[in-house]
C-alpha cells in the first residue's frame, strides 16, 4: 500500500502542473485541471474508488491535456440538474495506444470548466460532432 501512495503523491505533483488547457471542441474555453479531478480520479461520491481502478485513471491522465486540445468530437454530453444548482458534463475522446480513452470535463453553474475524470471507453459511438 506504501508504494501504491507514494505512486498517487508522485502523479499528484505532476497534475498540479497542468494548470489550464485550452479545448478546440469547446470554442478553445480553458479547462483547469484542479482538485476537484484529481480527487474524482481516486474517489467517487465518499467512497474510495479501487486502487486498481484509481493506477489506471492515474497512468491515462498524462494523455489528458492532448485530449482536450484536440479531440473533435463529443461521445457524450449530460445536463444535471440537482435542487438549485446545475452541472454539465462533456466526453472527449482520442485513441492512445490502440485504446479509446475518454476525458470528462465538468462545469457547475457557470463556474470554471474543469477535468473531472479519465477513462477507457468500453464502446465506441459517437453521438454528436460539433459543426461550428
Amino acid at each position: 500500500m506504501n508504494s501504491y501512495n507514494n505512486i498517487v503523491s508522485e502523479i499528484q505533483s505532476e497534475y498540479k502542473k497542468i494548470g489550464d488547457v485550452s479545448c478546440v471542441i469547446l470554442k478553445y474555453e480553458k479547462v483547469r485541471f484542479n482538485s476537484l479531478g484529481f480527487k474524482h480520479i481516486i474517489r467517487k461520491g465518499i467512497s474510495l474508488r479501487k486502487p486498481k481502478d484509481v493506477l489506471i485513471r492515474l497512468n491515462l491522465l498524462k494523455y489528458c491535456p492532448l485530449i482536450i486540445q484536440s479531440a473533435d468530437v463529443f461521445v457524450e454530453y449530460r445536463l444535471i440538474k440537482k435542487r438549485t444548482k446545475s452541472f454539465e458534463y462533456w466526453g472527449l475522446t482520442k485513441v492512445v495506444s490502440g485504446k479509446e480513452v475518454t476525458v470528462v470535463i465538468r462545469q457547475a453553474g457557470n463556474g470554471l470548466k474543469h477535468f473531472y475524470s479519465v477513462f477507457i471507453r468500453r464502446t465506441s459511438k459517437k453521438y454528436f460532432k460539433d459543426k461550428n
